[in-house]
């Protein structure tokens, strides 16, 4: 009896293994007319029918007066265009699948219904010449443009992008029309029209549109009852992301959060604050729920003490500086409309001169806590509250506004 249970474990684990070991790809899950695809360090484009795989680095066409359709997992469908091509990038790290889809001339339609398959988490990530898009649980169509601008329309869900000249993160709602240019303008809206989605239905499966849009219409009266819940004046957080290069042992995500929080409730009381401190599939559905009229995303994208060298034009003084750097991507959206307010990068910088107490090693014993003089005073403590209270000051003045 035993012997069967070790058997039976050891199959078991053999066959998760392979799981695991397998090569991911995308299968073509239909076909009307023609494509052809370009494999991996092969220069000759080949045909292509419905049942085959695409792998990492390959690149799909479709040829005039035809369109296909792509399945990755079962949480992820991609639809091509007549005359558009993409590239497939697939990789596996322990747990995830990661999809990237870079769309190289044409039109995409891309829906995400979930973010799991069985045991393994596949993520998609989609790559254009002026923005890339993560999305979690969101239905959009990506076209290219002339001049490198991107045309998203935005049927259901909440699509979070980063626009790629400034590096700003936005969280897009539905249904709308957005242009996306490689420039620094700003975000160009406007509603999504019938005819537009009507017209997906000559190259997507009708029921397919019909469904996304019924399941949009379900998120909208949900919200609808929420919003006339009264929103109450709070600003939902989530976690600034740790997306700088600091590894030691603080906890800078969920610290830095509270925080900005307890600055921004300080410099006005009749604000509340509220944190969420787990992953969140759609950030803007919670703070809807949570009945928030606010919610601030970001990333801390710099933490760090450099060693900096100078000297005089005269060339008689050299100095050797510490200069500590915390630098805050921060986004402010409104609840109701999903717009957002404030969308910029914010930096506290601090030089001093090298001594002992401004060393990595020294400062990093410290706690990491602004109530604590011996951190709120040293030379990161200090960049650390000029890079919150810059963010602090600017966002202040947009909620005045909306009271």
């Amino acid at each position: 009896m035993n012997f069967q249970i070790v058997i039976t474990f050891f199959l078991v684990l053999a066959l998760s293994v392979s799981s695991l070991s397998q090569t991911p790809f995308i299968m073509i899950d239909s076909l009307s007319g023609k494509a052809e695809t370009q494999r991996e360090s092969k220069s000759k484009w080949q045909f292509v029918s419905t049942g085959e795989k695409l792998y990492d680095n390959d690149v799909i066409r479709t040829l005039p007066v035809s369109h296909l359709r792509l399945r990755f997992a079962d949480s992820i469908l991609v639809f091509l265009k007549s005359r558009s091509q993409i590239q497939i990038n697939l990789l596996r790290s322990t747990n995830k699948v990661r999809c990237h889809i870079t769309l190289v001339t044409g039109t995409t339609f891309i829906n995400v219904s979930n973010s799991y398959i069985k045991k393994c988490k596949c993520e998609l990530t989609v790559h254009s010449s002026a923005m890339t898009a993560c999305p979690l649980d969101a239905s959009f169509l990506i076209s290219a443009k002339p001049d490198k601008f991107v045309e998203l329309q935005i049927l259901q869900g909440i699509l979070p992008i980063n626009k790629i000249k400034d590096r700003s993160n936005h969280y897009l709602g539905s249904p709308y029309k957005i242009l996306i240019g490689f420039n620094n303008d700003p975000i160009q809206h406007s509603a999504l029209l019938e005819q537009e989605i009507d017209s997906l239905k000559n190259w997507i499966p009708s029921g397919i549109i019909e469904y996304i849009m019924e399941k949009q219409l379900i998120k909208s009266r949900r919200n609808f009852e929420i919003l006339n819940g009264k929103l109450e004046n709070k600003c939902l957080f989530t976690l600034l992301k740790n997306e700088s290069g600091y590894k030691g042992s603080w906890d800078i995500q969920k610290n830095m959060t509270v925080f900005l929080a307890q600055r921004l409730h300080r410099s006005d009381t009749r604000i509340n604050t509220e944190i969420i401190d787990t992953m969140v599939n759609d950030p803007v559905q919670l703070a809807s729920l949570k009945k928030a009229r606010f919610l601030i995303t970001g990333e801390i994208i710099a933490f760090d003490i450099i060693q900096h060298a100078e000297i005089t034009t005269q060339a008689d003084e050299y100095r050797e500086l510490r200069i500590a750097r915390v630098k805050l991507n921060i986004t402010l959206t409104e609840t109701q409309s999903s717009n957002n307010l404030l969308s910029n990068t914010f930096t506290g910088e601090i030089s001093q001169k090298r001594k002992k107490e401004n060393d990595w090693e020294t400062v990093k014993l410290l706690p990491f806590d602004l109530q604590d003089s011996s951190f709120s005073t040293s030379i990161l403590g200090q960049a650390t509250i000029q890079a919150l209270d810059q963010t602090v000051e600017n966002i202040i003045p947009i909620l005045e506004e909306r009271k």
